[in-house]
């Protein structure tokens, strides 16, 4: 390969010029064909960093269920190097192997392509929503959330204000009532994670747009709230999730990351004066890992002091089964009526809070 490369190199040919070919071997015959490939491969890509092309099926030859071998190797030779395979496009089993590929290679960032595309879906798409220029501004703003175009927000957000709307009318009626869209989408099997977090993106960006506009709207807020995985752990998706959603809604976020020390958990708290306080943790220890008597200087009146439970914990109590004859229970400002469907945070994201 160096005197291939070197002898066209002499006769004008530079770097970008080329694309190898690697030679595939059917394992019918030899049975380290498909590693001798792989190796090939990631040579091409370690030693030359040229983009590599090759012919993928000779690799089944005289095998049976020639599709399934195809699109397996298929799937091994884009992990190792290749760039540009020669297959029939119109094989679904390699249509399959190479959307998934570019969901777990980071090439379909977050899998959004992947989640988009109809044939993954159980619950199918709803129609396609017009094009903005043709909707009224609240519409066309929460057509871009849903559709998670974080780039399209300012504009969107500016005509919004051009025609005459205020702050509240824009969050509630386009922001708001597009992530409440999305999340029934997400409990039907519509939309999926990626879109999820798209869509929250979004709708953050929207927000900034809207403190720039009107800043002093934006000094109000509904209360203090820290965020942090516990230490020890680093899962922190859902705790960005719910954080968003909590910014947006006008909280005043605090988050502290992940792997954060109970301590240092407890003295944000009481320093910002946080009036609720979410921990996340793939598994939650007890009390979420803060001591009861770290907990308890959160209550300096020690009037029942700082209480824990899950999400799932508190609305039961909420509905609480003691008082058949009661249909609804007030939990601080949310009402919870008999047979409400409540969207359950399943990794046990927790909310610590003043009784």
């Amino acid at each position: 390969m160096d005197k291939i490369i070197s002898t066209a190199k002499a006769a004008g040919l530079k770097d970008g010029d080329f694309l190898l070919d690697g030679l595939v071997m059917t394992v019918a015959a030899d049975a380290d064909a498909c590693n001798h490939t792989l190796e090939t491969l990631r040579l091409y890509r370690e030693k030359y960093g040229y983009p590599a092309t090759m012919g993928l099926s000779n690799i089944s030859f005289g095998l049976p269920n020639r599709p399934l071998i195809n699109s397996t190797f298929f799937t091994m030779c884009l992990a190792a190097g290749l760039d540009a395979p020669i297959m029939n496009p119109y094989d679904e089993s390699m249509q399959n192997a190479l959307m998934a590929s570019m969901a777990l290679l980071g090439k379909d960032p977050n899998g959004r392509d992947f989640s988009r595309n109809e044939k993954n879906l159980a619950v199918p798409k709803k129609a396609a929503v017009a094009k903005h220029v043709e909707l009224t501004p609240l519409d066309a703003l929460k057509a871009a959330v849903i559709e998670g175009e974080a780039d399209e927000i300012g504009t969107l957000v500016e005509n919004a204000i051009n025609a005459g709307l205020e702050p509240n009318e824009i969050t509630e009626k386009a922001l708001t009532a597009a992530m409440n869209e999305i999340g029934v989408d997400f409990g039907a099997g519509r939309v999926f994670l990626p879109q999820v977090l798209l869509s929250a993106e979004a709708m953050r960006s929207a927000f900034i747009k809207l403190k720039e506009k009107f800043p002093a709207a934006s000094e109000s807020t509904k209360g203090t709230v820290v965020l942090a995985t516990v230490k020890g752990d680093v899962h922190d998706l859902g705790k960005n999730i719910v954080g968003a959603l909590l910014e947006n809604s006008g909280f005043n976020l605090i988050d502290l990351g992940k792997d954060v020390p109970a301590e240092d958990i407890v003295a944000a708290a009481r320093d910002n004066k946080a009036a609720i306080v979410g921990l996340c943790a793939q598994r939650l220890p007890q009390n979420m890992g803060i001591p009861a008597d770290q907990i308890q200087v959160l209550s300096p009146t020690r009037k029942g002091g700082v209480g824990t439970m899950s999400l799932n914990k508190m609305l039961q109590d909420a509905l609480n089964p003691a008082a058949p004859d009661k249909k609804e229970r007030q939990f601080g400002e949310f009402t919870f009526r008999e047979g409400d469907r409540v969207m359950q945070i399943r990794n046990n994201y927790d909310i610590m809070w003043k009784r």
